[in-house]
């Protein structure tokens, strides 16, 4: 009597039964005596007694692959899976971030000699950035309106909350933020950037792409080129000619609302010039997974720090927020 064994090794081996040899390739299935039932179960598996085709039941009946062909199998159904996540992702995120435009937020707080090359630097960062794929919202907190003087565009949207208290940038962003931002992803950017013509486009690709890449939310950080001279313009070709040193804006780049919010936003107890934007960052890192990119630029336009209000304090607040994060 004969029964019809298969190698389940993931190479080709030789048994010897009986004075007799028998070599079975990678996989084979071969017709053997009945004395091999029961033995080298490790390399043979028993088929089936007397015929070599399997029944229909039995092809459709799912069982584990053996050695290296198991693993095979996982990986080339993990790269399935895999890809279908990103064709989906790719899809749907497309949709959502690249058709629609993207709420780009600005906030504006200067007083006294500071107002009007503020507002001056303020104007050349709109015009930079109003003919691309955005919807810009501004919320000033200074005393004096400044919507008349602001460039003229559709898709710019002015709010004004007067703050008594100078240097609160911070509630400033939280206002926005929290009551004027519709996109699930925002840009936070100074008054003092000027952006690329593609910059919105650019931005919005490489985030698609980190989306695939990390999937999770993220915050990304773009690199800056910062100005040494105090010229004043939104010509990018002229500026990147002048004297600057590079960083990142840690301040500014692109934020999910729905981490933003989780984390209560911006601390408001930061007053003034400090740490605020690192503050900010070491908590929503436990969130959002914080990515820093030199991909695309902006340009920064030099001017002098005109609220040194509570240093000290700052740093306090700061270094506190790390020590808890640990």
């Amino acid at each position: 009597m004969s029964i019809f064994v298969q190698n389940i090794m993931p190479y080709s081996v030789a048994l010897v039964e009986g004075g007799e040899q028998y070599r079975f390739l990678k996989g084979e299935i071969k017709e053997v005596p009945d004395s091999l039932r029961g033995k080298h179960s490790a390399t043979l598996r028993f088929i089936k007694e007397g015929r070599k085709e399997r029944s229909q039941d039995e092809k459709k009946e799912k069982k584990r692959p053996a050695g290296a062909e198991y693993f095979n199998n996982k990986r080339v159904k993990e790269k399935e899976k895999k890809n279908k996540f990103n064709l989906d992702l790719q899809k749907n995120f497309a949709y959502s971030y690249l058709e629609k435009p993207l709420h780009f937020l600005y906030t504006f707080q200067y007083e006294n000699e500071h107002f009007l090359p503020a507002l001056k630097r303020f104007r050349l960062s709109i015009d930079s950035i109003k003919n691309q794929n955005v919807k810009i919202i501004v919320v000033n907190g200074s005393k004096q309106k400044i919507k008349d003087q602001l460039p003229k565009a559709k898709n710019i949207r002015y709010i004004h909350k007067y703050q008594k208290q100078f240097g609160c940038k911070g509630k400033l962003i939280n206002i926005g933020v929290n009551k004027y931002v519709k996109t699930p992803y925002f840009f936070m950017s100074d008054i003092d950037l000027i952006y690329p013509y593609n910059y919105v486009e650019n931005m919005k690709t490489l985030l698609n792409n980190l989306k695939i890449k990390y999937k999770q939310e993220i915050r990304v950080i773009f690199h800056n080129y910062n100005m040494t001279t105090g010229v004043y313009s939104n010509d990018l070709d002229f500026l990147i000619q002048l004297p600057c040193h590079v960083g990142f804006a840690h301040g500014n780049g692109l934020v999910h609302k729905k981490s933003f919010q989780k984390i209560g936003g911006f601390n408001e107890n930061m007053v003034g010039y400090g740490p605020e934007d690192s503050e900010f960052n070491c908590r929503i890192s436990k969130q959002n997974k914080v990515i820093y990119t030199r991909e695309i630029v902006t340009v920064h336009l030099k001017h002098k720090r005109t609220n040194l209000i509570q240093m000290d304090k700052n740093w306090t607040i700061y270094n506190k927020t790390r020590q808890s994060l640990k």
